[in-house]
């Protein structure tokens, strides 16, 4: 088998490559159909202009001719079709030139069976240049006890100018910053460098792209009644019992939530207080004591009453005990009772 692929191997070979020589002659001269792309180019656009919707990005040529010419005419990096929009005007129809086509394929192109589109109807529209006003994006909340005060948010610079096509800024009244989050802030939000959202197409320009926010917040304020405040006594000297009458009162506070709750979770302990410390050091009543008060800062406090009795109870000094005596007669039945006293041992 081995023998028959080698006999003769020069003129099989030989045949072998004319074979394929007259292949190819034959398929560069058979008569083919094939549809290029060439790309669509406008240029001289006025910049007072603009077009409304999109020209067509490709121009789709069908040729007929032999295989070579449709390959010499089909290469890589081929010139596009330009359309010059220096004097066009709205509503013009453009109508694709074969002979430009033609020019565009080379020399000696094949055939052009068609191409499509045929022509282009051209929208335009003035371009205009609008002040927008700019709004902050602001999402989230503030910590607990601290609300946004939106009526005093404020921005630098306060508008910007956008210029674009009519029909995209005629309905524009805004232009938002980006996103600026303020969840769990307890303090202002200051920045100098926010980026703005512009969120229109990208033949509107926009004269600067950041801006300055401030947004304040404030603490939430509240007031509410509290039924049973301890009224404490302090400075109650050595030697005393001071008593408070009531022991306990109601308050009125007003101020921050935050700290409100504080003292609620405290239960008002030291908040109210009297000076026990003045009180006579005789056992007394006395009476219209005011009461004092230790509030966190901003923070009012209304005590009902307003003043309490102080009950003073001076402790009496204890008596030491005296040693007992006993007579001859209670010792003598002491020892009669075996209570003896014993000489030590060894004593003669």
């Amino acid at each position: 088998m081995r023998g028959l692929l080698l006999d003769n191997l020069i003129y099989k070979l030989v045949a072998l490559t004319l074979t394929l020589v007259f292949f190819v002659m034959v398929r560069m001269d058979t008569t083919e159909q094939f549809s290029h792309r060439i790309p669509v180019m406008m240029e001289n656009m006025p910049d007072d202009r603009a077009l409304t919707h999109d020209l067509p990005s490709y121009l789709t040529v069908h040729l007929s001719g032999s295989w070579s010419k449709i390959m010499r005419a089909v290469q890589p990096g081929g010139r596009p079709y330009v359309i010059d929009m220096q004097d066009t005007f709205d509503g013009e129809v453009v109508f694709f030139e074969e002979e430009k086509i033609r020019e565009l394929l080379g020399p000696r192109p094949p055939a052009i069976s068609s191409f499509e589109p045929a022509s282009v109807t051209v929208r335009m529209e003035p371009k205009i240049r609008k002040s927008l006003r700019v709004r902050p994006d602001i999402v989230g909340e503030p910590a607990r006890g601290f609300i946004l005060k939106r009526d005093s948010v404020r921005v630098e610079p306060e508008e910007v100018s956008v210029y674009g096509p009519l029909s995209n800024l005629r309905d524009l009244t805004e232009v938002l910053t980006e996103p600026l989050d303020i969840s769990g802030l307890e303090n202002d939000f200051v920045r100098n460098d926010v980026r703005l959202n512009i969120g229109v197409p990208r033949s509107v320009s926009v004269d600067g792209e950041r801006v300055r926010v401030e947004i304040p917040l404030e603490e939430v304020l509240t007031s509410t009644i509290f039924p049973n405040v301890p009224v404490e006594a302090r400075g109650c000297r050595v030697g005393r019992i001071c008593n408070v009458r009531p022991s306990r009162v109601g308050a009125h506070l007003t101020g921050p939530l935050r700290q409100i709750e504080r003292i609620k979770a405290s239960g008002g302990a030291q908040l109210l207080w009297i000076d026990a410390g003045a009180a006579s050091d005789q056992d007394g009543s006395y009476e219209d004591v005011e009461i004092m008060i230790d509030a966190p800062y901003g923070v009012l406090v209304a005590p009902t009453p307003s003043t309490v009795t102080l009950e003073v109870t001076v402790l009496k000094p204890t008596t030491p005990f005296a040693p007992i005596e006993t007579s001859p007669s209670e010792s003598a039945a002491r020892e009669g009772d075996g209570h003896q006293e014993h000489e030590p041992e060894g004593r003669n």
